[in-house]
């Protein structure tokens, strides 16, 4: 038993992990030089293979522990008195309660780490969200004191401007004033002249006269002079697009239709015209930003009444309905922005009192800031047309418009350029055409069981359908009107007798295109072939509001596979045109 007692304390002493990276010693060394817990197993182990071991052969020592612990034959080392060893529970005891020392010290360190690390993370994250609480705090006040600054800077600069634009306004006041009063002095000269004599009258009228159109001096005052105006004029090229449209807008003339060439005649108070707006291109646009740059946009504006310009902020700080103003969109921090847009006014137009108002807008998150604006009459937009019979589908006349200074409330120190706006001016007429698609015959045979669900798209598009690419879809860059007929299934013969109205502007190149397709709904419907009708050519062989019918065979359509038979298809409808005479629309 005391044998087997000492084996388990030899073995759980060298299977410790601690105690055998203690030991650094070789194999073979004397036991005296081992560490102080295994020197005394080794001891008690050799004195009891030396004594019982050779009477009881039961039991014997592990070949790797003898090897391990028995000393060399020319050892010198002392004798082992066996007396005075350690009882084995003893040392089993003591060597068991330091393994558990040690395993204790282990866990308790790793517990002190385990802590420290809990506390550090608890500290990074408090800092974290201190940052962040800081970050929300300081940024909206930079924002704020940064915004305030340019506010400020605006408003100073609003001031000068504004100072210096009414200070033009009444120096203009004044000029107008002292004419009246020289006109009023030479009228009074002259009737003095009657009864004086007309050589001293009219001295005395025309000194009168001087007198009062002479500049009166100024008194000195302690105001700030106004900063002068700047030496090159925002210009501004504008071109307006004025149409005969259905929308309860009036003018002074009319196009003839081009069947009668004797000359223009004056439209009448229901006639109705387009006013349309291409801005192209602008130029010379200030920086007004805080950092530098601009992000421009136009407004057009129609008016009535006095002009805009002369009204000065009090007109642009109007409140215009929305169907009487229309804007462009805004280029982000560009000085020659190019819009490309078309854009259209409504309101009735009849060329008296009447101002195309167009102001230059510099675009901000909390207000936008304007940079000027300029005035045109109508009247004079549509001075030096030929409203003749040959002014029926002629391309747009091209006019180019000169917009006056625009005064800029922005920025201080704000330089104004030269800034100029190109747009197009012109005038067309719209005609009203009323289409009636009556039959189809012979239809193609396109389906599975050898029939056709056919209807008729109709389409008045600018140019040639002939060539080109077939849209699906109308293009609204080409297409201006299009209407759909009633599906009539398993029908090769169908027919539609649908009418449409359609009112469009009286271009040169306007096309009627009919679309025969074949319904598949659900499924994506198919394109089958196509015709068309040249529009100018139909108003200039028959007569307005007369019914003419035409039949037409169908054709291929472009980048379109064709269906078998669909040249021997045809189509019955019935076209009409007009002059839109209806009355406005309020």
């Amino acid at each position: 038993a005391a044998g087997d007692g000492l084996l388990a304390a030899a073995e759980g002493l060298l299977a410790d992990e601690q105690l055998a990276a203690a030991d650094s010693r070789a194999p073979g060394r004397p036991h005296a030089e081992l560490g102080p817990p295994l020197r005394d197993v080794a001891g008690i182990a050799l004195a009891h293979a030396a004594t019982a071991g050779a009477e009881d052969d039961s039991w014997r020592w592990p070949t790797s522990l003898l090897e391990r612990f028995d000393a060399p034959d020319d050892s010198s080392g002392p004798d082992v008195d066996v007396g005075s060893m350690p009882d084995a529970s003893e040392t089993a005891s003591d060597a068991a309660s330091d393994t558990a020392g040690a395993a204790n010290s282990t866990a308790t360190k790793a517990a002190i780490t385990a802590k420290k690390e809990i506390k550090e993370k608890k500290t990074m994250r408090g800092l974290a969200i201190i940052g962040g609480a800081i970050a929300v705090i300081l940024l909206p006040l930079v924002g704020y004191i940064v915004y305030q600054r340019s506010q400020a800077n605006k408003a100073g600069s609003m001031r000068d401007f504004q100072t210096a634009q009414f200070g033009t306004r009444a120096s203009l006041k004044a000029n107008v004033a002292r004419a009246s009063l020289a006109a009023g002095a030479a009228a009074a000269g002259e009737r003095t002249g009657k009864g004086k004599g007309k050589g001293k009258g009219k001295g005395k009228g025309a000194a009168a006269a001087a007198a009062a159109a002479a500049p009166q001096p100024k008194k000195k005052t302690s105001e700030k002079k106004a900063p002068k105006a700047a030496d090159e004029a925002i210009q501004l090229k504008a071109a307006i697009k004025i149409q005969s449209m259905f929308r309860g807008w009036k003018a002074r003339r009319h196009i003839a239709l081009g069947l009668n060439p004797t000359g223009a005649r004056l439209l009448k108070e229901n006639q109705h015209l387009l006013l349309q707006v291409e801005c192209i291109s602008g130029e010379g646009f200030p920086n007004v930003n805080t950092f530098g740059g601009c992000d421009p946009f136009m407004e057009f504006r129609l008016v009535s009444g006095s002009d805009p310009v002369l009204d000065g902020r009090t007109a642009v700080e109007n409140k215009v309905p929305p169907e009487r103003t229309v804007s462009t969109q805004k280029k982000d921090n560009n000085l020659k922005p190019k819009w490309n847009e078309k854009l259209e006014l409504a309101g009735a137009i009849n060329a008296k009192d009447q101002y195309l108002h167009a102001i230059a807008w510099d675009w901000n998150m909390t207000g936008n800031t304007v940079l000027g604006h300029m005035s045109m009459p109508i009247e004079q937009a549509l001075e030096g047309l030929a409203f003749d019979a040959e002014a029926t589908f002629q391309e747009p006349n091209v006019h180019t418009l000169t917009f006056k200074n625009l005064y800029s409330e922005g920025q201080e120190n704000l330089e104004l350029k030269g800034c100029n706006v190109n747009c197009k001016l012109s005038y067309l007429e719209v005609l009203k055409f009323k289409i009636q698609i009556k039959n189809g015959i012979r239809l193609p045979k396109v389906d599975m069981l050898g029939t056709c669900d056919g209807f008729i798209e109709a389409r008045i598009v600018r140019g040639s359908v002939k060539n080109g690419t077939f849209d699906r879809n109308p293009n609204p860059e080409t297409c201006l009107w299009s209407a759909k007929t009633q599906v009539i299934p398993n029908d090769m013969d169908p027919k539609w007798n649908e009418k449409f109205s359609a009112k469009v502007p009286g271009y040169s190149n306007l096309t009627l295109q009919l679309i025969l397709w074949d319904s598949n709904a659900p499924m994506p419907d198919r394109e089958i072939a196509h015709c068309w009708v040249d529009l100018p050519s139909v108003a200039k062989g028959q007569p307005g509001g007369k019914d003419a019918e035409h039949k037409l065979r169908f054709s291929k359509l472009p980048g379109i596979a064709p269906c078998a038979d669909f040249k021997k298809t045809q189509l019955k409808i019935t076209l009409a045109y007009e002059q839109v005479l209806d009355k406005p629309e309020k």
